[in-house]
C-alpha cells in the first residue's frame, strides 16, 4: 500500500506567536513525528513524506505530488494553528479522489478529536502516541474485510465516521506503546539539505532522547505529563546513524532534555566513550547547571543550549507556574559561557496580567540578561491551557473561540481581543523593536558575520536581519501606541 505523510504548509492560517522572519530564516527542523510513523509501519508498504514547510509547498503543490504518487492513504500532523491548511488540503485531496483515506493525528486532534472527525473529508483521527496505532490502522485498511468495525474498535485512540455516525475505539491509550520499543526514524525519507539553523552553517537534524514534561506551566499544554526516557545505548546507535548520513549538528528536541542531571552526564560520557564527533544542542530548563556538568557537555560536543525562561522577573515566573529561580540565571549564563557553550533564552511577552509598561520593562531586561541569542514570543492563549481556561472563566474571552475554530476552520483566524490592556499589534511593534535592538547592534552583526563559513549561512542570517529591519520600519508607520525607548 502506498502512503503519503504530510507536514502541512502554512496557508492562510492563524496568527503566529513569533515574527515570520524567525520561522522562515531562523531555523527549519525535520518532522520527526512523521519519520517515527513511517519507520514503525509493519507490513509491505511504501511511504513517502512531504515536508511542505521545508519544500515551501502550497496545498496545490502537495496535491500534485499526491496525483503523481497515487497513495491510498494520506496522513497529516495537525496543530491548532495549522488547522485551516490541513482542512483545505484534505478537501482538495477528496475532490481529486474520494477513495483516498485521510488520517489526522497530532496535538490538535488530542484536544479536539470529535470536532476533527466531524469535519468534511476526514476519515480517521488518531489520538495519543500513534506509532503502533497508525500501523494497525494502515494494515486494517490494507486487509479490509466484513469485520472492520470490530478491528477498528481495538485500535487505540481511533475515531472514525460512518454515515455521519461517530465511533470511538475501546481505549484511548495504547497500552503496548513503549518508547524503547520504537524503531529509530529513517531520515533518508527526507531531503536533509533542507534543514538548518541560522546559528551555524552545518547540516542539522533533530533527535529525542525522551518524551513528556511533568511541569504544568499555565501557557503550555504538553500531551504527556510523564517523563519517558529512551535507553542510552539506543540513543548512541541513532547518533551513529545520523553521523553516517553526513550530519554534523544535532538538536535534542525533547520537551525537557535536562530534567535529570545524572542522565545527561551518562549520555555525555557515552558520546565521549564512543568517540562520536558532532556538535549538538538541547532544549531544557535553566537547571541543572554546574561546572562539572557544563564541562562534560562541552567535551561531548554540546555547543548551544536553549533555555526556557519565559518571564523576566520572579513575580511573572511564579504567576505562570514556571518553577525556576531567575536569581540564579546570571551565574548559570556565566557557567555556560566559561565552558564555551552559547545560550539562547526563550521568553514570552503579553501575559494577561501584564500592562504595556510591564512588557516594555520585560523586553529591556530580556535583551540585557546576557544570552547569546534570544527568542521572544507573543503569548497566544492556546486551547486547553490554564491561561485560556482562566480567561474564559473570568469572562475576558466571551466564548470558546478555539472550539468554534475547531468546528469551523477559516482562513486568517485570530482570537478576538482577549488581553485586558494591550492590543496585539502594539505587542508586535514592541517585539520587533527589541529584536532589532538585540540582533542589529554593530557588535553583534560583526560577531555573527565574522563566523560565517558557508553561503547558506550567509543567506539565512542576511534574510533574518532584513526581516527584522523590515519589521521595524513597517511598524514605525503603524498608528499604534508609541513604543518606549
Amino acid at each position: 500500500m502506498k502512503i503519503i505523510l504530510i507536514n502541512p504548509p502554512r496557508f492562510k492560517d492563524t496568527e503566529c506567536i513569533a515574527p515570520s522572519y524567525m520561522f522562515d530564516y531562523g531555523f527549519n527542523y525535520p518532522p520527526l513525528g512523521l519519520l517515527y510513523l513511517a519507520s514503525n509501519l509493519k507490513g509491505n508498504h511504501e511511504c513517502k513524506i512531504i515536508d511542505a514547510l521545508a519544500l515551501k509547498y502550497s496545498p496545490y503543490d502537495c496535491l500534485n505530488e499526491i496525483k503523481e504518487y497515487k497513495p491510498l492513504i494520506v496522513g497529516m500532523t495537525v496543530f491548532t494553528d495549522s488547522l485551516y491548511s490541513c482542512q483545505f488540503l484534505s478537501r482538495l485531496i477528496k475532490d481529486y479522489d474520494r477513495n483516498i483515506k485521510i488520517i489526522w493525528g497530532g496535538p490538535h486532534v488530542n484536544i479536539y478529536p470529535r470536532e476533527s472527525i466531524e469535519l468534511p473529508a476526514i476519515d480517521y483521527v488518531l489520538t495519543g502516541f500513534s506509532e503502533n496505532s497508525f500501523s494497525y490502522l494502515v494494515n486494517a485498511l490494507d486487509n479490509e474485510h466484513s469485520d472492520m468495525p470490530r478491528v477498528f474498535e481495538n485500535i487505540p485512540g481511533l475515531w472514525w465516521a460512518n454515515n455521519k455516525n461517530i465511533f470511538i475505539s475501546k481505549s484511548n491509550i495504547d497500552k503496548d506503546w513503549n518508547i524503547n520499543a520504537l524503531k529509530r526514524p529513517n531520515r533518508k525519507l527526507l531531503d536533509l539539505d533542507k534543514y538548518f539553523t541560522a546559528a551555524n552553517n552545518k547540516k542539522i537534524t533533530t533527535i529525542v532522547s525522551s518524551r513528556g514534561c511533568p511541569f504544568v506551566c499555565t501557557f503550555c499544554d504538553v500531551f504527556e505529563k510523564r517523563f519517558l526516557e529512551r535507553d542510552a545505548s539506543d540513543i548512541i546507535d541513532e547518533l551513529k546513524d545520523i553521523i553516517d548520513l553526513g550530519i554534523s549538528e544535532v538538536n535534542f528536541f525533547d520537551d525537557c532534555f535536562n530534567l535529570k542531571r545524572e542522565r545527561v552526564m551518562q549520555l555525555c560520557q557515552l558520546i565521549i566513550d564512543n568517540k562520536l564527533k558532532f556538535e549538538w544542542s538541547f532544549r531544557g530548563r535553566i537547571e541543572p547547571c554546574d561546572e562539572e556538568l557544563t564541562r562534560l557537555l562541552y567535551n561531548s560536543g554540546c555547543r548551544r543550549v536553549q533555555l526556557g525562561v519565559e518571564g523576566s522577573d520572579q513575580e511573572t515566573i511564579n504567576r505562570i507556574n514556571k518553577k525556576i529561580n531567575i536569581e540564579k540565571l546570571p551565574k548559570i549564563l556565566k557557567t555556560y559561557r566559561q565552558s564555551g557553550i552559547k545560550t539562547m533564552g526563550y521568553f514570552i511577552i503579553g501575559f494577561p496580567f501584564q500592562r504595556y509598561e510591564d512588557c516594555v520593562v520585560s523586553c529591556k531586561k530580556i535583551i540585557n540578561m546576557g544570552f547569546d541569542y534570544i527568542n521572544m514570543f507573543i503569548l497566544i492563549p492556546y486551547p486547553n491551557t490554564s491561561i485560556y481556561k482562566e480567561l474564559l472563566t473570568q469572562g475576558i474571552i466571551k466564548r470558546d473561540q478555539w472550539h468554534e475554530y475547531a468546528v469551523n476552520p477559516r482562513p486568517y483566524f485570530k482570537l478576538e481581543r482577549w488581553h485586558p490592556y494591550i492590543e496585539r499589534e502594539v505587542l508586535e511593534v514592541l517585539m520587533d523593536k527589541y529584536y532589532g535592538k538585540f540582533y542589529l547592534s554593530p557588535r553583534r552583526i560583526f560577531s555573527e558575520f565574522k563566523g560565517i563559513r558557508s553561503l547558506n549561512s550567509l543567506i539565512h542570517k542576511s534574510k533574518m536581519a532584513m526581516g527584522i529591519i523590515k519589521g521595524c520600519l513597517h511598524n514605525k508607520t503603524r498608528n499604534s501606541t508609541s513604543v518606549g525607548s
